[in-house]
């Protein structure tokens, strides 16, 4: 579940602003909600990611430079959902990144078709935590076994070109 609200404001007639704010509720989620390992008859498996619930905040404006050109810039802040203890179960999705940047241009091609561009940066971040026991050797199931380490690092850029159409 996310629960989310903005607020805009246009100071003047051709900028925009926005404000954003969301709450994501990780914690009662599916497959992010447990943690951790959880034995079986046929052997250990990962129960879920073990995410915490977090919340955003994004800022963005707009400023139309003709009626039919646009250019737009945002940032977004969001809480890190995973903990140090659970880095060893987020290597695949290691989402710890929490400054965002966003860069983009829209133009109107007709009154129905539209054009947008947009470049996306999330700055690099790095967490670290100890492997976690699965319970099939000497340290006891979900103990960090002494002396690892494992070291997530996520930076990220995209881009994107979108073709709108209003019916």
């Amino acid at each position: 579940m996310i629960v989310g609200g903005g607020v805009s404001y246009r100071p003047v007639a051709p900028l925009l602003l926005a404000l954003d704010v969301k709450w994501i509720n990780y914690s009662g989620t599916r497959g992010f909600e447990q943690k951790n390992w959880a034995m079986t008859a046929s052997g250990p498996f990962v129960q879920g990611f073990g995410w915490r619930d977090i919340w955003t905040v994004s800022l963005g404006a707009q400023y139309k430079v003709t009626p039919a050109f646009a250019v737009r810039a945002g940032y977004n802040y969001g809480g890190n959902p995973i903990s140090a203890g659970q880095q060893f179960f987020n290597v695949f999705a290691p989402a710890i990144v929490r400054h965002h940047l966003t860069a983009g241009a829209g133009y109107e091609l007709t009154r129905r078709l539209g054009l947008n561009f947009s470049y996306y940066h999330a700055f690099a971040a790095e967490q670290s935590g100890a492997f976690i026991s699965n319970g099939t050797g000497a340290v006891p199931i979900n103990q960090p076994i002494p002396g690892t380490r494992i070291t997530n690092r996520l930076h990220e850029n995209s881009v994107a070109v979108q073709i709108t159409y209003k019916f």
